[in-house]
């Protein structure tokens, strides 16, 4: 019977009721079963707050029957379907979103509060699987995507601030673990949520500099100020976090410039990061550098950029390793000429042609110098039977800071500046030389009586002045010394405590001449020691740091004074060219592209560059609009 009426009604279906335009066979069915079962007496709202009850018993732990509410569910459907009406959504979809609301919530508030990051993400992971498992047995296959990302929400995009907050330790302690996977798994599940990602890329940040200000805080606290261990503690952080940002992070390009710009924030905040790249740099150029092969030096040459790059305080930088180069250039110790080429030559490209031409002419002044020293022996005459190395310093290129100290010389120096001295002024007539002896050095054959040794000895010109004095007397004191030198006490202290402790010359008491070991003064007796004796045949003695200080740059949190004053100047430089090519400018925009225009060089205050227009303006280069006085007219 029941197949005769089904092929009845289907006839009816084709020949029929699409001619006449009429409801279909179905269409009327499931109106009447609605209309006389569902509809009736509010039905419909009592099947869907039972179905709301089990499914929140399902959440509870107890075990339900999930074939019933999936029949229901799939009987909304059809009706839906048949009868254009929104019975799954108004019945079954909605409370079951509203009751999710509800318990996730509070789960989400509950859970976030007591546990850390992985352990909140491995609770969430078990129950979407549950909850969305569930989902599929019993409802349409339609509605999974908008459950599962409402759930999200409720879980993940509602706690994501406090969720990767450091005090959550999320990405940190992935990180301190060696979960990188974990990280990969965090960023996938957060990018395609704007709120999450916000709060992803906001823990990052807040990481990377709570990292670099501990760095920094550690160096700047250190007596030593370990400037390689503080500048490979730098670069490794960087690799760290670029690292993490190339796989993790997939290189998000979104991503790179937040990470990148935290990574730099703390090295721009303090004047001692561009003071220890510039010591770093210094390390990596010379002979017992850093790095042992080239590898190395490529390796450590391009992060040493890549930190230079970002530097705001580019002039303090400059500052710097132009006194180092000093060092470098005038203690004679051997230096990698090619790295220090390379190392310059990057500066330039990277900066405009003028931030190293000091550099460059530097380097020039001793190029010329040896070649002139090459002449200068061949022509001397016999009486100076040592060669001499002189080396011509331009006194407005070398930034040398120590105060010429005069002494008085030996003989055989004394002829040795007189003839250069000639030699040099014959095709010079209108320079002037002034002779720089705290900077020379002079190397002495020393032959000690009792060992019967031989050595060479290098030492600084004052040293050599002192030790010179024991070739006619065979003991001295203090006030002797100083009374024929004319060396400065503290300079004589710098001098003579390197030469006491190398025990070249030692203290000897004044009643029974036996060694001393009592504090030098001013009426101790010093003699050479005959004894001395080392495995090297060739000695470095170096000065006390008091003396060495002037050429060597000072870590501090300052900024030094002629780096203030050569600021003032580019500033009133900018501001001109500026103003040449405008005219007319408003005071904001003519600070604003003040700052722009200097940011490669140093971070330019607004206040410094208001001083400075006020001073122009008192020097009639710029004067105030009279129509507005907000504005500045060339």
């Amino acid at each position: 019977a029941i197949a005769l009426l089904s092929r009845v009604f289907a006839y009816m279906e084709r020949k029929l009721i699409a001619k006449k335009n009429r409801q279909t066979v179905a269409y009327v069915g499931y109106n009447a079963f609605y209309q006389n079962m569902l509809g009736r007496n509010d039905y419909i709202k009592i099947v869907g707050n039972e179905l709301s009850s089990q499914v929140e018993k399902v959440r509870d732990g107890d075990v339900i029957d999930p074939g019933a509410i999936k029949e229901v569910a799939n009987m909304l459907s059809i009706l839906d379907d048949v009868l254009k009406m929104s019975l799954y959504n108004s019945y079954i979809l909605e409370p079951y979103l509203k009751g999710a609301e509800r318990f996730y919530s509070a789960v989400g508030r509950r859970n976030v509060k007591q546990m850390t990051c992985p352990e909140y993400i491995s609770f969430c992971e078990q129950l979407l699987v549950k909850e969305l498992g569930f989902c599929r047995t019993v409802f349409d296959k339609k509605t999974e995507n908008k459950i599962s990302t409402d759930l999200f929400k409720l879980l993940y995009q509602d706690n994501a601030f406090l969720l990767l907050s450091s005090e959550k330790k999320g990405i940190e302690t992935f990180l301190n673990q060696g979960k990188k996977a974990e990280i990969n798994k965090l960023y996938r599940l957060f990018k395609n949520d704007p709120i999450c990602y916000d709060a992803f890329a906001n823990s990052l940040i807040i990481l990377i500099g709570e990292e670099g200000e501990k760095i920094l805080k550690e160096y700047e606290s250190d007596e030593y100020k370990d400037s390689q261990k503080f500048i490979e503690s730098v670069i490794s952080l960087r690799e760290k976090y670029h690292s993490l940002w190339a796989r993790e992070l997939c290189g998000d390009e979104l991503f790179k410039k937040p990470v990148l710009d935290s990574l730099y924030t703390f090295v721009n905040k303090s004047i001692s990061t561009p003071q220890a790249l510039a010591e770093y740099c210094h390390d990596l150029v010379k002979s017992n550098s850093i790095c042992s092969t080239e590898e190395e030096f490529a390796k450590s040459f391009l992060e040493v950029f890549n930190l230079f790059k970002p530097m705001q305080a580019k002039d303090i930088f400059e500052q710097c390793y132009e006194k180092l180069l000093i060092t470098r250039l005038l203690s004679r110790a051997p230096f990698n000429h090619a790295r220090e080429a390379k190392m310059i030559s990057e500066m330039k490209l990277l900066c405009k042609p003028g931030y190293t031409k000091k550099m460059e002419d530097m380097i020039k002044d001793l190029e010329m110098s040896r070649k002139d020293a090459l002449a200068f022996n061949s022509a001397k005459s016999k009486e100076l039977c040592f060669p001499c190395e002189m080396y011509v310093l331009t006194q407005a290129i070398w930034p040398i800071d120590v105060a010429p100290s005069l002494c008085t010389l030996p003989g055989e120096l004394q002829l040795a500046m007189k003839e250069y001295t000639e030699y040099y002024m014959k095709n010079k007539s209108k320079v002037k030389l002034n002779w720089r002896i705290e900077l020379s050095d002079v190397d002495l054959i020393a032959r000690f009586e009792k060992t019967k040794k031989t050595y060479e000895l290098s030492m600084n010109t004052y040293q050599a002045v002192i030790v010179m004095l024991f070739n006619s007397c065979e003991c001295l004191t203090w006030n002797d010394i100083a009374l024929k030198t004319q060396i400065p006490g503290l300079v004589m202290k710098s001098a003579l405590m390197p030469l006491i402790s190398s025990k070249i010359l030692k203290v000897v008491t004044k009643e029974e001449s036996k060694e001393s070991k009592a504090e030098i003064n001013e009426t101790s007796i010093l003699c050479v020691n005959q004894d001395f004796s080392s495995k090297f045949s060739r000695l470095r003695i170096q000065l006390t740091e008091e003396r060495k200080k002037g050429t060597k740059p000072v870590v501090g949190k300052e900024i030094d004074p002629t780096i203030l004053k050569e600021r003032g100047i580019k500033i009133d430089i900018a501001i001109m060219q500026i103003m040449k090519s405008n005219r007319k400018m408003e005071h904001t925009a003519l600070v604003q592209e003040t700052i722009k225009r200097l940011q490669d060089q140093f971070p330019a205050e607004a206040a410094s560059i208001k001083e400075r227009l006020e001073r122009l303006i008192e020097a009639d280069f710029i004067e105030r609009c009279k129509s507005d006085l907000r504005e500045y007219v060339y």
